[in-house]
């Protein structure tokens, strides 16, 4: 008789459990922790992602695995565009619409038109996918020494012209007035 994976999980999770009781062990009780939010999510597919939670990357290897998934790194640029949860249409700035979680757009009810995470952003009008941009993103802000097209192309496996746009678009979403300007100015212009 073939055991399915949930009985089995649920089998090594009463093991750890008891295992860990007479450890006490807080390490262990972490993993076992880890191993239920595992059953629970393959048994309960609707509730995967709410009790499925990872920590933000802090290596590039971590940011690879963070971002590869597809509604994981949607959710990321979601939070990170409407800090506050309450998502707005970018062109009426209305908050009435519904959201075709197949297409991951909204429908805006007031001015009837669609949109999408990346509209009004500088992802918009590229065909890269946000895990792509969002572990580019990872690697422009965490590398000390900056990053170069060519280092995010091998990185990231697209091709160097594509790595160039998208650090060109990243790195102007990142300027701001003061540091964004070259240096110099129209102050000084030489000695009389």
């Amino acid at each position: 008789m073939p055991i399915s994976l949930t009985t089995l999980l649920a089998a090594l999770c009463s093991i750890f459990r008891s295992r860990a009781l007479e450890l006490e062990n807080l390490a262990l009780r972490h993993q076992i922790g880890v191993l239920q939010r595992a059953i629970i999510s393959l048994t309960h597919m609707w509730f995967s992602s709410i009790v499925f939670y990872m920590d933000a990357p802090n290596t590039l290897q971590e940011a690879i695995v963070y971002f590869s998934d597809p509604d994981r790194a949607f959710e990321y640029a979601k939070k990170l565009r409407w800090p506050d949860g309450k998502v707005v249409c970018p062109r009426c700035g209305k908050a009435k619409h519904s959201f075709i979680k197949t297409r991951r757009i909204w429908f805006c009810y007031e001015c009837k038109k669609q949109f999408t995470l990346k509209l009004g952003t500088v992802f918009e009008d590229s065909p890269l996918g946000l895990d792509k941009w969002m572990t580019g993103f990872w690697l422009l802000v965490n590398c000390k020494n900056g990053v170069s097209s060519m280092e995010i192309h091998r990185a990231l496996g697209i091709t160097q012209k594509a790595a160039w746009f998208m650090l060109q678009r990243l790195r102007l979403a990142i300027q701001d007035d003061f540091y964004g300007s070259k240096l110099g100015g129209g102050g000084w212009r030489g000695r009389s």
